[in-house]
């Protein structure tokens, strides 16, 4: 059994490395790149040094995954930092999970008593069992913190960075957006408790860049598989239910195909809204249309700029050495 891994970003790492630690399995990864990482790769800085393309930080509650990534590197290499979140609102940082006091510094006490009326009302709703199930984005976080602190502060993070809340999926707030439970927000509030039980409070970061992370996994993975660079996937041939055969092309335009096996998989971390030009002859025309428009790609620019400060505000903790 093979695996075709297309997109070489930490989930395609991930799976690629897992086949990896499996007798008798081997997998081929493509990436359009010339180094891994995808969104989360490490870049030279040519007279400035490394940097991360994006704030990411490593964190999860989840103890045995936590374990597989820092097995990746010695535990020297590692750094570890309290994981700061915030949001910057109304001419402040809201930090979150929000206290009350920040609520009301960014929105005054008239809105703040709103916001807690509509959070008091829809946690009695809960218990008594008065909702049903949330069909969208919108629908779970209103049922879970109300209208008013939903629309205050939930909407806007949605529609900046996913779009329409109404026509997201549900799965989309209950995988990304976690709220804390009344009890937690009280007793972290009244400095009773120093865990927390819905996110992680602390980060982790490895020492040079996240691009350590993926370089240990290729080798790794070495002799199990094979990584192939500066390759972009331009066509999926679809057969009988199952695709047959990949093709790509590479920085000089050069064409190829990789046959894929009746017992082969092929698991694409590609963005969705390509899948339709990528295998047009598997899909209706209405089935291409409606995923054109429904999966919407936005597009993200990055701009760097190098501040002669070790650090710039308090979020800006990790220093790459």
């Amino acid at each position: 059994m093979k695996l075709f891994v297309l997109g070489g970003g930490p989930a395609g790492l991930a799976a690629a490395h897992a086949v990896a630690q499996q007798d008798g399995r081997e997998f081929v990864l493509i990436e359009r790149g010339e180094a891994l990482g995808g969104l989360a790769r490490t870049a030279e800085w040519p007279g400035i040094g490394r940097h991360d393309l994006g704030p990411h930080k490593i964190f999860t509650l989840d103890a045995a995954l936590m374990a597989r990534v820092e097995a990746l590197l010695r535990p020297d290499e590692w750094l570890t930092r309290v994981k700061v979140s915030s949001i910057f609102m109304g001419g402040h940082f809201l930090p979150y999970p929000p206290s009350p006091f920040a609520l009301i510094k960014v929105f005054g006490l008239a809105t703040f008593l709103k916001i807690s009326a509509g959070y008091g009302w829809t946690r009695a709703c809960a218990l008594l069992g008065g909702r049903g199930s949330p069909q969208t984005f919108e629908d779970d976080l209103e049922a879970r913190v109300g209208r008013g602190l939903y629309e205050a502060l939930f909407k806007p993070i949605a529609l900046k960075l996913w779009g329409d809340p109404k026509r997201l999926d549900v799965k989309l707030s209950q995988g990304r957006v976690q709220t804390p439970s009344l009890t937690e927000v009280l007793m972290r509030l009244l400095k009773l408790r120093k865990s927390s039980a819905f996110e992680a409070l602390t980060f982790r970061y490895p020492k040079g860049g996240l691009q350590r992370l993926w370089n240990s996994i290729r080798s790794r993975c070495e002799g199990r598989g094979r990584f192939l660079l500066g390759r972009t996937v331009v066509g999926l041939e679809v057969a009988d239910g199952r695709v047959r055969a990949l093709r790509c092309r590479d920085a000089q335009g050069v064409e190829s195909s990789q046959e894929v096996g009746p017992d082969d998989f092929v698991a694409s971390t590609l963005p969705l809204g390509l899948l339709p030009d990528l295998m047009p002859q598997a899909l209706s025309p209405a089935a291409a249309r409606a995923c054109k428009e429904f999966v919407v790609l936005n597009d993200l620019l990055l701009v760097f700029l190098h501040i002669d400060k070790p650090s710039l505000l308090r979020e800006s903790q990790v220093v790459i050495v």
